[in-house]
């Protein structure tokens, strides 16, 4: 019990190491794009992503081929969600109007 607690405890100590090495960057594409907040589709065959100030979706194929933009809309990418089967996002999108906010939602 006491080798598998030390072993447990070096597994955490090495996990944590590594962690503090490891440095995010957002993706940055040919067009220089900042994007952040990627999402698998459920089947796995899809990545979804926003841009900064959570503007616009796009979407890649998991190998990183036809990347393509399928919204502009401001704040469309915040909490977007795809459904069960992979073949749509549901997001938010802001509209502004005489300095007021105001929230569809896109399929």
């Amino acid at each position: 019990m006491k080798n598998l607690f030390i072993l447990l405890v070096i597994l955490l100590i090495t996990t944590i190491a590594a962690a503090q090495n490891f440095q995010a960057k957002p993706l940055i594409n040919d067009s220089g794009h900042h994007f952040m907040q990627p999402r698998y589709s459920p089947d796995g065959l899809l990545i979804a992503f926003t841009e900064n100030n959570y503007n616009g979706i796009w979407i890649v194929k998991n190998d990183g081929s036809e990347l393509r933009r399928i919204s502009g809309e401001p704040a469309a990418g915040y909490k977007f969600q795809w459904s069960q089967d992979s073949r749509s996002l549901l997001s938010r999108v802001a509209k502004f109007e005489n300095y007021r906010r105001y929230k569809a939602i896109k399929l």
